[in-house]
């Protein structure tokens, strides 16, 4: 199955998915939900779409902040860019695999090698990852007795956040640790094959090699920078608080009565449900995403409040990104496109 074939069926799951839960969700509580909804504020509507602009422009600005390593003159204009059609591609791709391929080919096309983007894409790993890690463990601190006593979701949560915390942990420590290296390629990998989860144990050891000496040097490139560092992490700080906080601008949009005093509490939950949505394979984490969203939501604001909240949400930060992200990649393609036709007809008159 070629990608197009395979983005059109992603696409069709999901608004199958979507589907789905809109019936569940409205099928009991229609007239409640209906008028919820005739107090919607079309000027806090745009607000949350504004929000969600600007969350992707700091994204844009990370990645800028990147690729001048390489390309001093590399434009905002392009990072966002960028940032708009990666979101694209992570909403229509199973666990959000689909973004980091299509953003080293739009990187290439603005004239950063393949390599030099691996290198971008990875720094910002490296520090986004690192970033959520710790803002994900203050939410669980400060809200520790919803996360042990909140029933399932929230120990799945956890759950998805230890992954992610050990994940970030591990690399690091395996990074620098040239023993625990070699065990893990010798030893771990066998395991692993042994346990017929991998076909090429040779093959599998390279990439391991490689993507930790990559991650080491990205590193060490990062270590040399600190004042870069520092503007990154405020950058991603300011972007998951953003982000995070979308809810309860939904909330407002529609006449809730969510205080600013859950500001908090709605951030996160927020949180809590991007970890758990982690564990959800489907594009764009269908089905999963309002489900989670309306039982913790359900808890400050009650189930149809929190169904109206889900559905504002869920247009402003998915729907609506790709349908920004689809203009985006199409201008983008139609853009290279007539690029090259100017390059072969300049060619051409070279030639003649």
């Amino acid at each position: 199955m070629n990608r197009t074939k395979q983005y059109i069926l992603n696409l069709t799951l999901i608004f199958t998915l979507t589907f789905i839960v809109l019936y569940f969700s409205l099928k009991d509580n229609t007239d409640e939900i209906i008028n919820i909804f005739k107090q919607l504020n079309p000027l806090l509507l745009g607000i949350c779409i504004v929000a969600i602009l600007i969350y992707h422009a700091i994204v844009a600005q990370i990645l800028t902040i990147f690729a001048r390593f390489y390309n001093p003159n590399y434009r905002f204009k392009a990072g966002f860019k960028n940032a708009l059609i990666a979101a694209l591609f992570h909403g229509i791709t199973p666990f959000a695999s689909g973004g980091q391929f299509i953003q080293a080919y739009v990187f290439y096309e603005d004239d950063i090698d393949v390599g030099e983007s691996a290198s971008i894409l990875l720094m910002d790993f490296i520090v986004y990852q690192t970033t959520l890690m710790f803002y994900t463990l203050a939410c669980v601190m400060l809200e520790w007795k919803r996360v042990f006593s909140g029933g399932s979701l929230y120990l799945l949560a956890l759950l998805g956040f230890l992954i992610n915390f050990l994940s970030i942990i591990g690399i690091w420590i395996v990074s620098r640790s040239i023993k625990l290296h070699k065990w893990l390629c010798e030893n771990g990998v066998n395991i692993v094959y042994r346990l017929h989860l991998i076909k090429d144990k040779k093959s599998t050891i390279e990439k391991i090699n490689i993507y930790l000496e990559k991650f080491n040097i990205e590193v060490k490139r990062l270590a040399s920078k600190p004042e870069l560092i520092i503007k990154v992490v405020v950058a991603n700080i300011l972007r998951l608080t953003l982000y995070f906080s979308i809810p309860i601008l939904c909330a407002w949009t529609l006449g809730i009565p969510l205080t600013i005093d859950y500001a908090f509490e709605s951030i996160a939950l927020s949180a809590f449900i991007s970890m758990i949505n982690s564990f959800v394979p489907l594009p764009g984490a269908s089905g999963g995403a309002e489900g989670t969203f309306v039982v913790l939501f359900a808890t400050l604001v009650g189930r149809s409040n929190a169904t109206c909240m889900m559905l504002v949400w869920r247009f402003v930060t998915y729907y609506f990104i790709l349908l920004v992200g689809l203009i985006a990649y199409a201008k983008f393609k139609r853009g290279h496109k007539i690029r090259r036709i100017e390059e072969e007809i300049y060619e051409n008159r070279i030639i003649q």
